[in-house]
């Protein structure tokens, strides 16, 4: 597990401005960008080497990023950047494991990531 990188990813994500911040989608480009804990990572650190490609544009004209690690993508190129399981990457990271999948809030995200950091040998996908 990259401890200091999941730490980094709260102080991203604290960074987010709440307007911007969005669980429904890794990044989006218009008029107003949105983007969730991973994408607020990759786009404050650049130099990362889990980097945002485009994923598909929608009939608006709105950009939709995805997260890539070399032949990786979505989800498995966070888990294997992280070095977590697919389960605990889907936990933290994935709208539907909230209870209000279309409003997941920073502060939900924040207390999942850091209740791994305090279990890291739990089983439970939950990380109950």
């Amino acid at each position: 597990m990259q401890t200091e990188i999941l730490k980094e990813i709260i102080e991203c994500i604290k960074r987010t401005p709440d307007a911007e911040f969005n669980m429904e989608r890794w990044k989006s480009v218009n008029c107003s960008t949105a983007v969730c804990a991973i994408g607020a990572y990759i786009t404050q650190h650049p130099e990362s080497e889990l980097k945002l490609e485009l994923d598909y544009t929608d009939i608006h004209g709105v950009k939709y990023l995805k997260p890539i690690l070399g032949k990786w993508e979505h989800i498995t190129a966070v888990a294997e950047y992280l070095g977590l399981s697919f389960y605990e990457t889907e936990y933290l990271f994935h709208p539907w494991t909230y209870p209000d999948s279309r409003n997941v809030t920073k502060e939900e995200v924040i207390e999942r990531i850091q209740k791994l950091l305090v279990s890291p040998n739990s089983s439970n996908p939950n990380l109950n």
